[in-house]
């Protein structure tokens, strides 16, 4: 085996798929073109990228009005003979997701790794027959069926099917729908139209900006795996991060010197995360507070410039509500501390005595270790939408509520964007006290009118948002597992005006409220 160094490969062939795997893991469909959508009823296939491709390919397809996220999604459709490399023939009618990019251009991920999509997955081939596209809203029902189908021969051509990529400690019944930082995973590829010689694994983190490895293996006949022995590790998500991308490439020279190349993308994340639905609500709004004395228009009007010498502060802090269900099975007593998830076959296990720092691993192995505070902090600095598709029983759960002045270093936002750069998009900084000084600043500039006079008020504001807490086991399933009420604080300021001062002149602010309902009688 040799393992060979690496400083940077080219990733242009490889950002959609990267793209992908970041974008694609929430479902949020968020499309980089900015055409204007037209009638999807009378999408179009027109052509595709290529006709004959190996697995890991990326397709593109072209078309008129196809359909943005909102109005519907669009998927390929192949009708026609199958012809496989053995001799199998099947008549074979199937349909496949695309990535919609803009309205004239969409593309078609799912062409590998793990099988080929035609047939019983297994064989090279040719297809002869219709191709069109479909449009179907996201419940499932058929909006638009394309009225003029293509009709094309398409060639499977000799690839690597990667027949396996898990960690070693699970048994996923199926291709894991993300990697987890810090484990480690075996991968089991076969060579499919062709007599290979040699196997290459590479692994790329474009978004870390760190060297990345290669290691090339002799053949012993078609199929090959690698990772047995602990070498393939995806790194820690870095602590600035919420996630990252990282792209696997598996390349086979064959006896004839032909090369073949399956490179596909993986969003790697924390066991644990916390997730916001990009909602702020206002708990609780304080009494306006006068912060100036009268202050005079004068005979001519005047400009007035304010100095906040004196900045108001107050502690973000965060409940968490967890699943009831969710903690009776999956936690195993561990001495004083509590060990979730360990039960639970391809579970990751965690465990804390504090509920602040959790170490996670598997089976007796501890493979990291997160605190709470990072992760609702990096929730509310990714701004990404959960979807949820599961509730949270937590009637009898316990509560445990953090609230410390932390200065927290800056997050990582999630959006497509990073696939497409090939780059981390960081976020602002973030602390845990919150200040006047970030919502009004250190000064405030207000012209007072002639024969009047001016106060100045500053209004304190608490609001609420709300997050899930999400885990998630070996193969990348996600679970939620509790909901969090994170209090933020906010200020307002405003000119307060009269013909008379005093009395003080009345602030436009609101007057003290409690839509949360949980002020206790204190305004």
């Amino acid at each position: 085996m040799e393992t060979t160094p690496k400083t940077r490969l080219s990733l242009a062939g490889y950002a959609a798929a990267l793209s992908v795997a970041l974008g694609g893991v929430w479902g949020s469909g968020c499309a980089t073109g900015t055409e204007t959508e037209g009638d999807v009823t009378s999408a179009h296939l027109l052509a595709l990228s290529s006709y004959d491709a190996s697995l890991g390919s990326s397709i593109d397809v072209y078309g008129t009005n196809f359909p943005m996220p909102d109005a519907g999604r669009a998927y390929i459709v192949f009708d026609g003979l199958w012809k496989a490399s053995k001799g199998d023939r099947e008549q074979i009618f199937s349909e496949y997701p695309l990535k919609v990019l803009d309205s004239g251009l969409a593309r078609w991920t799912s062409f590998g790794p793990y099988t080929v999509p035609f047939g019983d997955g297994s064989q090279i081939g040719e297809f002869e027959g219709r191709v069109s596209v479909t449009v179907k809203s996201r419940d499932g029902e058929t909006i638009a069926t394309d009225s003029e189908p293509q009709n094309v021969t398409f060639k499977v051509e000799p690839s690597v099917l990667v027949h396996e990529l898990q960690p070693l400690t699970a048994n996923c019944a199926g291709p894991i729908q993300r990697g987890i930082g810090g484990l480690a995973y075996r991968i089991r590829v076969e060579a499919v139209g062709f007599e290979p010689e040699t196997f290459t694994y590479t692994m790329q983190t474009p978004e870390l900006d760190r060297t990345f490895w290669s290691v090339r293996r002799l053949a012993t006949g078609r199929f090959d795996s690698f990772g047995e022995d602990g070498q393939l590790v995806l790194p820690d998500v870095p602590a600035d991060y919420q996630f990252y991308g990282a792209i696997l490439i598996v390349e086979a020279t064959s006896t004839s010197g032909e090369s073949f190349k399956n490179a596909f993308a993986l969003g790697v994340r924390r066991p644990i995360e916390v997730f916001y639905n990009g909602n702020v609500e206002p708990a609780q709004f304080f009494a306006p507070s006068p912060v100036s004395g009268c202050i005079p228009g004068g005979a001519t009007s005047r400009e007035h410039t304010w100095e906040n010498v004196k900045e108001q502060s107050e502690t973000r802090s965060y409940d968490i509500n967890w699943s009831n269900d969710w903690q009776k099975t999956h936690t195993v007593e561990q001495g004083s501390s509590r060990t979730v998830g360990a039960s639970v076959v391809n579970g990751i296990g965690f465990s804390t005595t504090d509920g602040i720092s959790y170490n996670w691993g598997t089976q007796s192995e501890i493979n990291g270790t997160v605190k709470f505070d990072f992760l609702v902090e990096a929730g509310i600095g990714g701004r990404r939408n959960y979807l949820r598709d599961q509730g949270v029983t937590s009637s009898s759960s316990s509560e445990r509520t953090r609230s410390e002045g932390i200065e927290v270093s800056e997050t990582t936002t999630e959006t497509e964007s990073v696939g497409e750069s090939e780059g981390g998009s960081m976020g602002e900084g973030y602390s845990f006290v919150a200040t006047s000084a970030e919502s009004i600043g250190n000064s405030f500039k207000g012209q007072i009118p002639a024969g009047t006079f001016a106060v100045l008020y500053t209004q304190k504001v608490r609001y609420t948002r709300r997050g899930v807490v999400v885990t998630y086991n070996q193969c990348g399933e996600p679970s939620e597992v509790g909901e969090l009420d994170f209090t933020d604080w906010s200020w307002a300021i405003d000119m307060g005006q009269g013909t008379s001062c005093p009395p003080l002149p009345e602030s436009n602010l609101p007057p003290a409220s409690c839509p949360a309902n949980d002020c206790d009688g204190e305004l």
